[in-house]
């Protein structure tokens, strides 16, 4: 392992940068900022970056270091609040889009019997909300991360949901804050940054002592409507190994683009150590690549402080079985595992038909299908269903019905993918098609199994492994015994 002696990997900002912001200056972290870190889970990565961030406020705004605290507790009402503003005084609102988490820091000043409640919008329309949050001594509360709250019932739906939240979204703290002893209610708020890692550390090709990282940081509002790169971020790479009890944080990387720029595209690369000198070795860099990379936008509007820090990799949604809400996205399922046509004359069309079902949850669940395309070998034998332009919407819990038909042009077993493009929470959707075409009937039957192949993986002698379930179907056209 590496020697807490070492720095910490980094790299020299490039000039370029400056347009960017000025990352290099708040990106060295004093050891005992990393020394109380313990490895419990891996969203402890998610605490470290907390734990950065608030260093970075203290620098900024002179506010102390964010506090990390287990919470637990019920649900109230919050009072009516005024018109939201920017977070004021010393408080702080966090938000990790990734994780679909927020945290709140400094939230001492409450009136006595008073709580939080924390609101994600989108567009106007309330999408999550967690309410009757009690901070801890320290003034911190947090949503959908061990130790703290989860989120809880959208009225407009009346059941649990977990926000997905994005850049563009507001996040809202409602309270009411203990003002000259006299309860007064407030409103604080901050729009999530739109940014994101969208390629986990690496090596590039032919490279030796450089790890990169992806991504992009949109601000909407610039450049005539038409966007530029947000202005400023900063990029880090926290490992999930430890040196003397201590997790290594990667920092101030070259950026290939200033922020001048419209292209909100960048690439982070890492190459020196925090001295601005001594190069990255093979083991600093396979500390790097397993870990976490995150960017971070750091708001200063009002007397508080708001950031946005997203991560790589981050899974969405509940972040435990006890947080279980479901995550508010589209999920496409379909009515069928795989759909297969019985012996068919070539040149002759055999139709099958199949649904597909919004199984998912939330105001903004709604499942938008895109297109349907055919892929593999035999692919020129199916023909996929045409989606009209603009696509089609289904509802949660609603369905639609398609119809792929086998037209195959040569004889034998035919067999490919249809392709479900769409909004899907994870990502595209693949449905095998199997037939099988004659050009003298066959009288007889034709048995496939599926899956074709089980892989049951290296087991010791005499352990048996779990169950595998393989189905048989007969597309012939006879029966088979």
């Amino acid at each position: 392992m590496m020697s807490n002696k070492k720095q910490k990997p980094s790299a020299t900002t490039a000039s370029s940068h400056e347009a960017v912001g000025t990352p290099h200056a708040i990106r060295h972290h004093p050891p005992t900022e990393l020394a109380q870190v313990t490895d419990v889970t891996d969203l402890q990565d998610c605490q470290t970056v907390s734990r950065w961030f608030s260093a970075t406020a203290k620098r900024v705004a002179a506010l102390a270091a964010l506090p990390l605290a287990l919470l637990c507790g019920g649900q109230s009402a919050s009072a009516q609040a005024p018109t939201p503003t920017a977070t004021q005084g010393s408080h702080t609102i966090t938000v990790f889009p990734d994780r679909d988490f927020v945290s709140l820091s400094l939230y001492t000043n409450l009136a006595p019997n008073t709580s939080l409640t924390v609101e994600v919008f989108r567009g106007g329309v309330l999408s999550g909300q967690c309410l009757g949050m009690v901070p801890d001594t320290a003034g911190l509360a947090e949503v959908n991360h061990p130790g703290g709250y989860c989120w809880g019932i959208v009225p407009a739906l009346g059941t649990a949901i977990t926000p997905d939240i994005k850049g563009g979204d507001v996040v809202r703290v409602k309270g009411t804050a203990n003002v000259g002893g006299v309860p007064t209610a407030f409103a604080e708020q901050t729009t999530v940054a739109d940014l994101k890692v969208t390629v986990a550390p690496f090596v590039p090709t032919n490279s030796v002592g450089i790890v990169q990282v992806q991504g992009y940081a949109n601000d909407p509002a610039a450049n005539g409507g038409r966007g530029a790169q947000l202005t400023p971020f900063t990029v880090d790479i926290v490992s999930p190994r430890f040196s003397d009890g201590s997790r290594i944080i990667f920092g101030s990387p070259v950026f290939d683009v200033p922020g001048t720029l419209a292209n909100t595209n960048w690439t982070a690369t890492f190459t020196l150590l925090s001295d601005g000198v001594t190069a990255l070795t093979a083991a600093d860099v396979l500390q790097a690549l397993p870990g976490t990379a995150s960017i971070g936008y750091l708001d200063a509007g009002g007397n508080g402080l708001s950031s946005t820090i997203a991560e790589n990799p981050a899974p969405a949604g509940p972040f435990s079985a006890t947080c279980n809400a479901p995550l508010d996205a589209p999920v496409l399922s379909t009515s069928a595992a795989g759909l297969f046509y019985t012996s068919t004359n070539i040149n002759v069309s055999e139709a099958r038909t199949f649904s597909v079902t919004n199984t998912g949850a939330g105001v903004f669940g709604q499942l938008h299908i895109t297109s349907m395309t055919l892929e593999g070998a035999d692919a020129a034998s199916f023909i996929a269903p045409t989606i009209a332009a603009g696509g089609n919407t289904v509802a949660v819990g609603s369905n639609i019905s398609y119809t792929v038909t086998m037209r195959a042009t040569t004889a034998g077993e035919k067999n490919a993918t249809l392709v479900i493009h769409s909004d899907n929470q994870t990502g595209d959707v693949r449905l095998p098609l199997t037939g099988f075409a004659y050009s003298t009937k066959p009288n007889a039957a034709y048995l496939v199994a599926r899956p074709a192949l089980l892989d049951m993986g290296a087991r010791s002698l005499g352990v048996s492994s779990a169950p595998y379930t393989v189905m048989v179907y007969n597309i012939g056209d006879a029966s088979a015994t």
